[in-house]
């Protein structure tokens, strides 16, 4: 590897570690079908969250021990994150599966969120 390429990724590394990395949101809008009818994309935001894998999920056990971890992101205080929000990592899609929560004192009111894997952008 040349000098250059070994910078990127030690940049790379560096900005994913301490910035997160680089998501869209897909945030849902309902329609007058329930309160938590999915009526699609109301409109799409770019942000970044510190994203870690868990690798013991329900998506895991049900569909077989080869399929991609659920995941769970933390996002910056001024996230727009919320339940049923799509969020897309690479190729992957994530639904908000349960309730955002804020964090404690010392985690500076950053938002946590639980990501359930349900497939691959096209």
């Amino acid at each position: 590897m040349s000098g250059t390429t070994i910078s990127n990724m030690r940049d790379r590394l560096i900005l994913e570690k301490w910035i997160g990395t680089a998501v869209t949101i897909n945030h849902k809008y309902t329609d007058s079908d329930g309160k938590d009818a999915w009526g699609g994309v109301g409109h799409t935001d770019d942000e970044y969250a510190r994203i870690r894998a868990l690798p013991f999920t329900i998506t895991a056990m049900e569909d077989s021990r080869y399929s991609p971890p659920d995941r769970e992101a933390v996002f910056r205080s001024d996230s727009t994150v919320a339940e049923d929000d799509e969020v897309i990592i690479g190729a992957s899609i994530y639904r908000v599966e349960s309730p955002t929560e804020p964090m404690n004192f010392a985690a500076q009111g950053q938002t946590l969120a639980y990501l359930k894997y349900i497939g691959v952008s096209s």
